[in-house]
């Protein structure tokens, strides 16, 4: 299905993020449960590296990267798309892998985030 995707659409960002999150699902999410858990968490460890090399997780064991690489859900944004917005409870953190992120504060840029 990905392959298709690549093939007939011009990849904008929107077609990008959607191939991505279904590339993920499909791929990522629903073939990981049929491995036993342990090689489950050195494939979650070796697909989510970029996060885990974070300096945030430099003292961490290896043990504990594989239980966070595990619990790592990715989030695919197009542009102009709001992730959270003020006063919005949350229960998760969120790493900006890539891209940029634009913090807001009264429809002004305040900072951005990312590359």
């Amino acid at each position: 299905m990905v392959e298709s995707c690549h093939a007939s659409c011009k990849m904008t960002a929107l077609n990008r993020c959607t191939v991505n999150y279904y590339y993920y699902y499909y791929v990522c999410a629903q073939v990981l449960k049929d491995f036993p858990v342990e090689m489950q968490g050195d494939i979650a460890m070796h697909l989510h590296r970029e996060v885990l090399a974070l300096p945030i997780f430099s003292e961490a064991s290896q043990g504990c990267l594989k239980a966070i690489a595990m619990q790592i859900k990715p989030m695919f944004c197009a542009p102009g798309e709001y992730v959270i917005h003020k006063a919005d409870a949350i229960n998760c953190i969120y790493f900006v892998c890539n891209g940029s992120l634009e913090i807001l504060k009264d429809g002004m840029v305040v900072a951005i985030l990312g590359e």
